[in-house]
């Protein structure tokens, strides 16, 4: 989560200068290009959350259905509810949706490093339209998932897709205004005092999606294993210590030999590690 804060102050520590000098100079290149890489950084550590998020709940929740035998593998709970077989917090279009407000975060802070290292502001346009095209397309994405989580609540599971409607809209309109500027200076004043706050915005909803969302599943997920590894572990030293039957029909002892109950303690460290990092 720093990476996502240090992008910010970066990005605070070097607007002032710019904005009220309208001096734009090699000295500005550097900050604006640490910019460009803090957020390509903290691009790199949400995307690994959201990416694996589906992959690990999955995980956990197949592993708890193989320690009851009575469990069946279900996509919707009896509720309706999705079950973590299909992703039980975000589905994939709802990652993807994400993962591409991050990949452009990534590429907004390329052309600002463009347009502070060029001298010719003509040579921003294009690549500034295209960024311009692919947000408008997320925006309607993001409009897509929410009308069909506010048309049926209770079977979608992406209740704040509706939150990145209007940053990333407002966004738009300050690539147009960058867009039609010729000067420079102004054209990264722009960037800086009607971009920052739009930027900071969404990366605001990621942190906190990742705080009060992901972070609390995935360590309720780290618990899940663990208890469910115990159990299992439990179930077995028991089953391997029943009493000789009195008759054909009682349950016999399943072995459970040392090599065996070796790779489960092992595992069951490797969950309780898994856990520890998790909550520091």
């Amino acid at each position: 989560m720093a990476s996502i804060r240090i992008g910010r102050w970066i990005f605070l520590f070097f607007a002032l200068p710019i904005y009220v000098t309208g001096c734009v100079s090699a000295q500005f290149s550097q900050p604006v290009a640490s910019f460009r890489d803090s957020v390509s950084s903290s691009a790199s550590v949400i995307s690994s959350y959201y990416t694996n998020l589906n992959s690990f709940e999955r995980k956990v929740y197949l592993e708890s259905v193989l320690t009851n035998p009575k469990a069946r593998v279900l996509a919707v709970d009896a509720n309706g509810k999705p079950t973590p077989l299909r992703g039980a917090l975000f589905d994939g279009r709802s990652i993807k949706a994400r993962l591409d407000a991050i990949n452009l975060l990534g590429a907004y802070g390329q052309r600002l490093a463009d347009l502070a290292g060029s001298k010719a502001p003509s040579q921003f346009s294009s690549a500034a339209t295209a960024l311009g095209t692919n947000l408008t397309s997320l925006t309607g994405t993001f409009q897509s998932i929410s009308s069909a989580h506010t048309a049926n609540p209770q079977t979608t599971t992406d209740a704040t897709a509706a939150s990145y409607i209007g940053p990333i809209s407002s966004l738009i309109g300050t690539l147009g205004q960058m867009y039609i500027e010729q000067d420079q200076a102004k054209a990264l004043g722009i960037a800086i005092t009607d971009g920052t706050p739009k930027v900071n915005q969404i990366l605001d909803l990621l942190e906190t999606e990742l705080k009060t969302i992901i972070e609390p599943a995935q360590i309720t997920g780290l618990l899940q294993e663990l208890s469910d590894k115990v159990l299992d572990y439990n179930q077995r030293v028991d089953a391997a210590n029943i009493p000789p039957p009195a008759n054909p029909n009682d349950p016999k002892a399943v072995p459970f030999s040392e090599e065996e109950r070796s790779a489960a303690l092992t595992d069951i460290s490797g969950a309780l590690s898994r856990l520890d990092v998790a909550l520091v």
